[in-house]
């Protein structure tokens, strides 16, 4: 995979020895009458390492907690503006999720005390996953990348060294395809599966080379992730065919039946990023989620979720039927 960073680990591990107080730029102290690595090493080590991950766009990896605030921004004439907002609902949804399974907690004030607040050991001794679902642009990367900031953060401060990868969909796609003209990267996706928390990109409906994966490839490559942490960014779209018992099929036909089972799981934290003008499909999987958890009324009263529900239930069915008359 590409590099994404231009300075060297040597470089890191410079600057951060330039800049410690204990070993004053020596990059080792002598402690139990022995030289030892600094501790500065061992922070230019993981966050060398975190610059090389693939975030896209690149940019993410700058941003903080701060900056999930709800804006869906777009360039116009070659300036950043507000073109539409997160629904209230789910912007509050996802924000207290994802802080959930970063620190146990959805209160933000927990980022004040990251080193004794941090769950990022307890997510991977469970290999908890989350899907992270939306629409385009509703800040679906920027929530994994804020949980990746904090497996970085973990490992330094416990000096407890985890991997961590960021790829996307269509190059794991690609890893597991053959043809005439390449075979399966075995090496590769054998690597993938045992990186302790990886994140997959743009899981969604279409993906990859025309030519489909080899499913007994990719099912053992969910196989040996099935007790590992893995962040799931999807489209909406392509969550709810995974729950929805026709289409469901579809999927496992497609990608096969371990991806299906690990983003249909009923352990996983879960969340949909939806914008204020969204698909009936889209508004339908965030309340299916909402009251799997037990937090509808966290957000609707009970005769306005109702409301809501029915006529959600009534676009999709009239949707449904609609393709039957189509195919028939």
């Amino acid at each position: 995979m590409k590099k994404t960073s231009k300075l060297e680990s040597t470089d890191y591990c410079s600057y951060y020895a330039s800049k410690c107080k204990e070993c004053k730029g020596a990059r080792r102290v002598w402690k139990n009458d022995i030289w030892m690595a600094c501790g500065c090493q061992y922070i230019a080590s993981v966050k060398w390492r975190f610059e090389q991950i693939d975030v896209f766009p690149p940019s993410l990896k700058y941003l903080s907690w701060k900056d999930f605030t709800g804006d869906i921004k777009a360039v116009h004439g070659g300036k950043s503006q507000i073109s539409n907002q997160l629904d209230m609902s789910t912007f509050i949804h996802a924000k207290k999720e994802v802080l959930k399974y970063c620190f146990n907690s959805s209160d933000i004030s927990v980022l004040d005390d990251r080193q004794n607040k941090s769950a990022i050991f307890e997510r991977y001794a469970a290999g908890d996953n989350i899907i992270i679902s939306g629409s385009k642009k509703t800040g679906k990367s920027l929530l994994a990348t804020l949980i990746l900031k904090e497996v970085v953060y973990a490992s330094v401060s416990t000096k407890n060294d985890l991997s961590f990868e960021w790829i996307s969909w269509n190059e794991l796609l690609e890893a597991a395809r053959w043809d005439t003209d390449k075979p399966i990267n075995s090496e590769q996706l054998y690597l993938w599966s045992d990186i302790d928390f990886l994140v997959i990109d743009g899981i969604a409906r279409q993906g990859g080379h025309t030519t489909p994966p080899d499913l007994v490839a990719l099912n053992s490559f969910f196989v040996r992730r099935r007790h590992l942490p893995t962040i799931i960014v999807a489209s909406t779209l392509f969550v709810y065919d995974c729950r929805h018992p026709i289409r469901s099929q579809g999927v496992e036909y497609k990608f096969g039946s371990e991806l299906l089972s690990l983003i249909s799981g009923s352990n996983n934290f879960m969340l949909a990023l939806l914008n204020t003008v969204e698909k009936p499909d889209s508004v339908r999987l965030f309340l299916d989620i909402l009251e799997e958890q037990g937090k509808i009324e966290d957000y609707y009263k009970a005769n306005e979720y109702k409301s809501m529900r029915n006529r959600i239930d009534h676009e999709i069915k009239e949707k449904e039927l609609k393709e039957r008359e189509n195919r028939e």
